[in-house]
């Protein structure tokens, strides 16, 4: 794996257990252990990690919240679809319990939100 893919990784488990507002760019550098200049090299700041993390949400919604045109809604279907909603709140918790104030902060990513 990249180190730009271990940071975005160990940032949103960081994120994830700490939450968003606790954890800086320093502690993600030491829980990885690499240098803050290593991770500066690859982000400039937290917002830039959090749009990477954003982008891999995207592609979560993206992948598990298609259209059902040609299928039977029925209870599998369902199931399935609730499974994949709930994995992708769990997964990205971090952003649902401080939305407001990460896209406060960040007008590209509201836009993109």
């Amino acid at each position: 794996m990249k180190t730009r893919d271990k940071i975005v990784q160990a940032s949103l488990e960081l994120f994830n257990e700490h939450g968003e507002r606790a954890i800086t760019t320093n502690h993600i550098a030491a829980h990885l252990n690499i240098s803050p200049g290593n991770l500066y090299y690859h982000f400039r700041n937290k917002e830039d990690i959090i749009r990477s993390i954003f982008s891999l949400y995207e592609q979560h919604l993206e992948s598990g919240f298609q259209p059902y045109i040609d299928k039977e809604v029925d209870v599998d279907l369902l199931i399935g679809y609730f499974d994949a909603m709930f994995y992708t709140l769990w997964q990205f918790r971090f952003m649902y319990a401080n939305l407001a104030d990460i896209l406060s902060r960040d007008e590209t990513l509201k836009n993109r939100y």
